[in-house]
């Protein structure tokens, strides 16, 4: 479930809502998290700097998709 608006205020931008979308399709989180060690994260940023599952932007164009 996304809402359009975040905790601080700020409207939800699209890559938010286009990675929430790919979990559906069986994406994982490419940050750390409950379930990405630190070590795994920084590996994905080795080599997936700009995957729409490890950042966000405001320019969805900026980030990688596929």
């Amino acid at each position: 479930m996304v809402y359009r608006y975040q905790k601080d205020g700020q409207e939800l931008i699209p890559s938010c809502i286009a990675h929430e979308v790919l979990h559906l399709y069986g994406a994982w989180d490419l940050y750390e998290s409950h379930s990405v060690s630190s070590r795994q994260a920084e590996e994905a940023g080795r080599w997936f700097p700009n995957d729409i599952m490890r950042t966000t932007s405001r320019a969805l164009g900026r980030l990688d998709t596929s």
